[in-house]
């Protein structure tokens, strides 16, 4: 007896099971800063964690790279979901920040051949200075009075160039994070003469939070990141970039 192909078809149809799509935020990210994140296929630590967590909501994240002074006004844009690596001197609606899920560690660093006296974030007052940008929102108060005394003060874009300056003799220090350093001094050592330089520890860690417009994703994510960081997934994660700060950062209560 032959059998109507359409019959078998619609069969199918009907009885196969429902693929249900991620529900796509769009989320603001500030410009490529390695090993945290990856423009090129949205990887690095912090983008994959993030990843990670939001799949565990049913969701994915589309990415929109912008500069990082940028990214806070871009929140109020209708079409923007969220943003990542923001905190509460940058986001004035507390409720829309989660818990932390990522540290940071900024440090000062300077030329071994320079002998910089500087054993606390005010000795950068005696010296000239290039850092990240928005460095002065995030960096606290008595940063931010040593950038004033500074002879020489700028705010970078490029990571790279933060590290152009200094082996050039243009800048005495530069503050970045110290994960990033690594990233860059690694792959360019040879460009700036293995150069031997000086780590000054003078900053607190800081915790970073994602920042969503709708509340009941702050609580949600929160959740899923706990979660996640019980997980392998994690650990794996944590592996997989082995230069940065394995510590995770405390949580409130959701």
């Amino acid at each position: 007896m032959l059998i109507n192909k359409k019959i078998i078809f619609m069969y199918l149809l009907f009885t196969m099971p429902t693929v249900t799509a991620k529900e796509a935020l769009d989320i603001v990210v500030g410009l490529e800063r390695p090993p945290y994140i990856i423009e090129e296929n949205a990887q690095g630590f912090e983008l994959e964690l993030v990843n990670a967590v939001l799949n565990r909501l049913d969701k994915a994240a589309n990415y929109l790279f912008v500069p990082f002074g940028r990214s806070e006004k871009m929140l109020m844009n209708d079409s923007i979901d969220g943003m990542t690596t923001t905190n509460a001197y940058m986001i004035s609606n507390k409720e829309q920040l989660t818990n932390p899920y990522v540290i940071y560690q900024n440090v000062a660093i300077s030329l071994s051949e320079n002998n910089l006296s500087i054993e606390q974030i005010q000795d950068l007052g005696n010296y000239s200075i290039a850092t990240f940008e928005e460095a002065h929102k995030v960096l606290g108060e008595e940063f931010t009075q040593a950038i004033e005394r500074s002879p020489m003060y700028t705010q970078v874009v490029d990571r790279l160039s933060q590290l152009e300056l200094l082996f050039r003799n243009r800048v005495d220090v530069i503050v970045m994070d110290i994960n990033i350093f690594n990233y860059f001094y690694a792959i360019n050592k040879t460009h700036f003469n293995e150069q031997a330089f000086e780590v000054h520890d003078i900053f607190p860690k800081m915790h970073y939070q994602m920042a969503f417009k709708d509340l009941k994703l702050v609580s949600d994510f929160n959740h899923a990141y706990q979660e996640f960081i019980q997980s392998t997934e994690f650990s794996k994660l944590q592996s997989k970039y082995k230069m940065l700060l394995a510590e995770i950062p405390e949580q409130n209560a959701p």
